[in-house]
C-alpha cells in the first residue's frame, strides 16, 4: 500500500515538473524541451550534488527520479525554471539569475478559492492626468539634505542642490559582479560620496556623451592607423603621396652601460644567507606558537600587523550597505552600525573558526552576547573562500534565497546590524537595541 502511494506521489511530481518546464519555456519564447527521467542517479552522467541538468544543443533536460522524489513542489518549480533559463543564458552570470527570477515569478498562480472582482464603472478605468511634480527650490533636493543656502540648478533634471549633491550620478542597482567598462564606471561613481541620482542624465545625456567619445576615439584611431601626414592648409584629408617614409639611421657603436652595484651585491654572500636563515627560523617559531592565527586576521578585537591587507572593516561595511539597500527596496528602515555589535560579530566569527563549526545554541549565544553588553541578538554565519566583495555578495544572495533567513533580515523590529569577519568566516549580527 505504501509503495502504491509513493508511486502516485512520484507520478504527480513528474506531471508537475513537465508542466513547469512547459510554462517556463513558453514564457521565455522557446520550444518545450524534452525531459528524460532516469531511474537512478548515475554518477557517470550526473555530477556531484547535481539534481538535474540540460543539454542545450539537443534541448533535453535530464533528472533522476530519486532526486525528484526528494523535492518539494516549490523546489520543483525552482529546478524547472533554472534549467529552462539556461536556454537563454548558458553560464551562471548576472543575466542568467535575472532570467531565472523572472521565469520563476511567472510560474506563480493565485491559490484556489481566491476571486478578483472588477467594477465596470470603476474610476480607475478612466485615464488619469499626469500631475507635474513641483520642484523644491528653497532647499537641497538631495537625500536627507535640507541646506537652504548656495543652491544651484542641475542642468539635466532641473532640481536644486547644494555643492555636495550637485554632481549628477547614474541611476540603478549596484553592479557588484559586472566586468564591462560601463559596470566599472558605475561602481566607481557608486563608491564616491556626494552627488545625486539623475534619471535624465542616465537615460539621455550619458549615452550621447559615450557615443560622441567613441566616434572621436575611432577618428583618432583611423588617423594613427594610416600613419603620419604632412600639414596641409587647404584640406586635412589623407593623401597617400604625402606619406613620410622614415630612413634608418646608421648604427653607431655605444659604450655598454654598467650599473653600479647595489647594497645586496656589495655585502658578502654568507652574511645574506645567515639573515635569510634567521628570518625563516623566526617565522616558523611564531607560526607554531599560533601568533599568525590572530595577527593575520587583522581584526581590531584580536590585533593585527597587516590591517591594510586583511582588515575586515571595509568588507563588513560593504556587507551592511548591501543588506540596507535590499531593505530600502522593500520600504524597510536601514540598519545602523555600532561598535559593540561589530565586536560581537568578530568575536562570533573567531569562535566559529577556532571550533570549526558554525553553530551556537541560544543559551551560549546569550552568555556570549553579555560579554559585549548586548542582550538580544541574532546571527547568520557563512564560511567563505576569501574576504572579497564577491564572496560577501554571494553569501548575502544565498541568505535571501532562504525564506526563513530573508524574513529575519527584513524584520522591522531590528535597528542595529553589523558584519564581522575572522579569517574565512563572516558573521552578520542583528540586535533590537537602539
Amino acid at each position: 500500500m505504501v509503495n502504491k502511494v509513493e508511486q502516485e506521489i512520484l507520478k504527480d511530481k513528474k506531471r508537475k515538473f513537465l508542466t513547469e518546464v512547459s510554462r517556463s519555456a513558453k514564457y521565455l519564447g522557446f520550444p518545450t524541451p524534452e525531459v528524460k527521467f532516469w531511474k537512478s542517479r548515475d554518477t557517470t552522467h550526473f555530477k556531484d550534488n547535481e539534481r538535474a541538468h540540460i543539454h542545450i544543443e539537443s534541448s533535453r533536460i535530464c533528472i533522476a527520479e530519486s532526486e525528484l522524489d526528494k523535492m518539494t513542489y516549490d523546489e520543483i518549480e525552482e529546478t524547472a525554471s533554472h534549467e529552462v533559463a539556461h536556454l537563454k543564458n548558458a553560464s551562471h552570470d548576472r543575466d542568467f539569475y535575472n532570467t531565472q527570477i523572472d521565469t520563476q515569478a511567472s510560474l506563480w498562480r493565485p491559490p484556489s478559492g481566491t476571486m478578483h472582482i472588477v467594477y465596470k464603472n470603476s474610476k480607475s478605468s478612466k485615464k488619469s492626468k499626469v500631475k507635474k511634480v513641483k520642484i523644491n527650490k528653497k532647499s537641497c533636493n538631495g537625500d536627507f539634505c535640507k541646506k537652504r543656502s548656495e543652491l544651484k540648478k542641475c542642468k539635466y533634471c532641473g532640481g536644486y542642490f547644494c555643492e555636495e549633491h550637485l554632481e549628477p550620478r547614474q541611476v540603478g542597482m549596484p553592479r557588484f559582479k559586472g566586468t564591462q567598462a560601463e559596470d566599472i564606471e558605475f561602481m566607481e561613481e557608486y563608491h564616491k560620496e556626494g552627488g545625486h541620482p539623475c534619471l535624465p542624465y542616465s537615460i539621455k545625456y550619458l549615452p550621447e556623451m559615450r557615443k560622441k567619445k567613441k566616434e572621436e576615439y575611432y577618428k583618432i584611431l583611423d588617423i594613427l592607423c594610416k600613419g603620419p601626414i604632412k600639414s596641409s592648409k587647404k584640406s586635412a584629408e589623407w593623401d597617400p603621396e604625402e606619406t613620410i617614409i622614415p630612413t634608418h639611421e646608421k648604427e653607431t657603436k655605444r659604450k655598454k652601460y654598467q650599473p653600479k652595484k647595489n647594497f645586496l651585491q656589495r655585502i658578502s654572500a654568507h652574511w645574506f644567507l645567515i639573515l635569510i636563515l634567521i628570518i625563516l627560523i623566526g617565522s616558523i617559531t611564531t607560526f607554531k606558537l599560533g601568533y599568525f592565527d590572530d595577527y593575520l586576521a587583522g581584526n581590531p578585537q584580536v590585533g593585527g600587523i597587516f590591517n591594510n591587507k586583511f582588515e575586515s572593516r571595509e568588507i563588513s561595511n560593504h556587507g551592511l550597505n548591501t543588506i540596507n539597500i535590499l531593505r530600502s527596496s522593500k520600504g524597510i528602515h536601514s540598519l545602523s552600525s555600532r561598535q559593540d555589535s561589530y565586536n560581537l560579530a568578530v568575536g562570533l566569527s573567531k569562535e566559529f573558526y577556532v571550533n570549526e563549526k558554525i553553530y551556537m545554541n541560544n543559551e551560549d549565544l546569550s552568555e556570549f552576547s553579555n560579554n559585549y553588553n548586548l542582550r538580544s541578538a541574532k546571527y547568520l554565519s557563512k564560511r567563505l573562500n576569501g574576504l572579497t566583495e564577491e564572496e560577501i555578495d554571494g553569501a548575502i544572495e544565498l541568505w535571501f534565497l532562504s525564506p526563513f533567513v530573508a524574513e529575519v533580515l527584513l524584520d522591522e523590529s531590528y535597528f542595529v546590524g553589523a558584519m564581522g569577519c575572522y579569517q574565512d568566516v563572516c558573521t552578520f549580527v542583528l540586535t533590537r537595541e537602539r
